[in-house]
């Protein structure tokens, strides 16, 4: 599936003139594909990319570029072309959304020109390390599925942990830092190795449910 989904993206660079048509994209999903996409890439390169989409950018827009996926992947390609020998190992892609605009922003993005096979797709709207795609809010229920539910994350990383706590809010959860509160129901964990978790467990009410998000302990679980 990944390899498939990569030569699609690679071959809907390689015509030499842009396509455009009007269609309607949920920019969170996008956004989340594409890093699933990238992820071996960032894995080989020891890093990990999260999403920070501002809770400004619609569930769903219209775009006139049906490019759009390509696009980002593009732009995050070209960031991983050029890492330093040790890059931060947690790096942040911002999502923003003003005056019909979707901006797409890294930190520290770098200023090599694109190769020639992604120039055409990228030199018209990348400014000053951001990529700028047009956009028009399309009118959508704004629902809140998972309102109601209280939850914790347990994280040393920061970003992770930042990144995570907006996406869940998103949905509609509550986000706690108290593990011993009576309204906790849900519990994220990003390393059940960690001390820090093994701390937090003893605290933890049964009923706690735990989502383990890089497990790295081999479960046996009975038929």
């Amino acid at each position: 599936m990944f390899a498939e989904q990569l030569r699609f993206l690679l071959d809907e660079t390689s015509t030499t003139e842009p396509t455009y048509s009007k269609q309607v994209i949920e920019p969170r999903t996008e956004i989340d594909e594409i890093l699933t996409i990238v992820y071996p890439l960032c894995l080989q390169s020891g890093i990990e990319i999260y999403p920070f989409v501002s809770n400004a950018v619609p569930n769903a827009v219209y775009t006139t570029d049906e490019k759009f996926r390509s696009q980002v992947f593009n732009y995050i390609l070209h960031y991983l072309n050029y890492l330093p020998e040790k890059p931060t190992p947690s790096l942040r892609l911002n999502v923003e959304y003003a005056g019909d605009s979707l901006t797409v922003a890294m930190n520290d993005f770098p200023e090599e020109p694109a190769s020639k096979r992604f120039s055409l797709l990228l030199t018209n709207t990348i400014s000053s390390g951001r990529l700028d795609i047009p956009a028009k809010k399309h009118d959508q229920i704004e629902d809140l599925p998972a309102q109601g539910i209280t939850a914790v994350i347990v994280s040393d990383d920061e970003i992770l942990r930042e990144s995570l706590s907006g996406r869940l809010q998103r949905l509609g959860i509550t986000i706690t830092s108290d593990f011993k509160s009576p309204m906790l129901e849900v519990c994220f964990v990003n390393d059940e190795t960690s001390d820090n978790f093994k701390i937090v467990q003893h605290y933890l009410d049964p009923n706690v449910m735990l989502f383990l998000l890089n497990n790295k302990t081999l479960y046996n679980v009975p038929n």
